[in-house]
Formats: structure tokens, C-alpha cells, sequence
């Protein structure tokens, strides 16, 4: 019998998936990972996470902004994995959008919310898995501080 080929997808994780460490814990592996942004979308901490225990990243959308993250390169049933684990269906919707990066233009796959709130705070841990992440990508001093505003927010 012979193996299926897998597709390959992309995946932009702007919340704590973002976090190669944290992606790990989720699905083990992918093929590529790089730094990548979406114009026109604000990062918000709109939705309340039971497992989490504080407010999770979300998106707005604004035409004045942008929100910074990674682009994974996966395979495609990997997407059922990381719909499990942002809570499809309960908490959070699969959407696709068009990310940029150095190395152009990218169609991918991320979550929203699916009942946005008005702003729900994450917890410490949660905004400092994020920002390690952003980190870890090289992301500059000035988009790590806005998104400590964001998150604390009132």
C-alpha cells in the first residue's frame, strides 16, 4: 500500500503558538518557520480561554495596523491537531488570510475568535509565552511594547 503524499500548509500564529516552544507541545514538528505579518488587523485579547484562565490574542480588523507573528509550513491534517487546541468550534474559528514576510506573500490558516468580548486580559504567563516568541523572531523592542499595551489595556 501505498503512502498518501500530505500537503503542505501555512499556518500564521500570532498568539502563543508563535512560540516555537509552545508550538512544539502542540504538533512535534514542521518543515519551515519564519517571521511574517498581517496588514490591516489589530492583535486583541478578546475571548476568555477555560484552559488558559485569562484572556487570549485575537484579531480586529484596522486598516491603520498590523499584527506581527510566524508563518509555520505543515502539513495540512496538522491543522485538525491545532484546531483542537484553540478550541474550534467552542472558541475559535479557522480562518484564511494573506500574511506578508520577506520572502513575499503568503496564503494561510490561522484562528479567531468566534464570540469576540470586549477586552479580556491575558495572565502573565500567557503574555510572556507571547512574547518570548515575538522574540525569539527578532521582532523589534517597539511592536513587543505594543502589545504589553494591548494586553493591558483597560
Amino acid at each position: 500500500m501505498e503512502d498518501r503524499p500530505t500537503s503542505k500548509v501555512n499556518y500564521f500564529a500570532y498568539d502563543v503558538l508563535l512560540n516555537p516552544e509552545q508550538m512544539r507541545l502542540v504538533i512535534k514538528d514542521w518543515y519551515d518557520y519564519f517571521p511574517a505579518w498581517l496588514p490591516e488587523h489589530r492583535l486583541v485579547f478578546d475571548s476568555y480561554s477555560i484552559s488558559w484562565r485569562c484572556g487570549i490574542a485575537g484579531l480586529k480588523e484596522d486598516e491603520k495596523a498590523t499584527v506581527f507573528g510566524a508563518v509555520y509550513v505543515i502539513d495540512e491534517q496538522k491543522l485538525n491537531i491545532i484546531d483542537r487546541y484553540e478550541g474550534l468550534a467552542n472558541l475559535r474559528m479557522r480562518i484564511k488570510v494573506v500574511v506578508q514576510s520577506e520572502k513575499g506573500e503568503h496564503h494561510a490558516y490561522t484562528h479567531v475568535s468566534s464570540r469576540p468580548r470586549m477586552h479580556v486580559p491575558p495572565s502573565k504567563q500567557y503574555l510572556s509565552l507571547l512574547i518570548k516568541g515575538l522574540k525569539q523572531l527578532g521582532y523589534s523592542d517597539k511592536i513587543i511594547k505594543d502589545v504589553e499595551n494591548e494586553a493591558s489595556r483597560r
